[in-house]
């Protein structure tokens, strides 16, 4: 094996043979830069730590401290993934996410 390359643990992160139920939400909006980005959820769970959900499908937990990196690199990867430089992008015929605009 090359030492340049990382290999995540081959082992399932879940327990019971992979299968949870959980009860549906709708989650916390994500919001980076001043902009709402699509298909980012989170979740603040009851011992500090933040559950962030991607596409609803994917979901990793954090310590609070490094939900905020966490989040701000899967706003840009999404951004990326969706035809974008980045989430500021305006080089579509729409922004790839919307400004939030805050009313006191």
């Amino acid at each position: 094996m090359s030492d340049n390359i990382f290999e995540f643990p081959k082992s399932s992160p879940t327990l019971n043979g992979g299968v949870e139920f959980i009860e549906p939400s709708e989650g916390l909006d994500v919001i980076v830069e001043g902009r709402k980005i699509p298909g980012l959820q989170a979740f603040e769970q009851e011992d500090g730590r933040v559950t962030i959900v991607v596409d609803s499908r994917f979901m990793v937990d954090f310590p609070p401290e490094i939900a905020r990196q966490a989040a701000w690199l899967l706003a840009q990867a999404l951004a990326v993934g969706a035809g974008y430089t980045h989430i500021h992008a305006t080089s579509k015929e729409q922004p790839f996410a919307p400004v939030v605009t805050r009313i006191p």
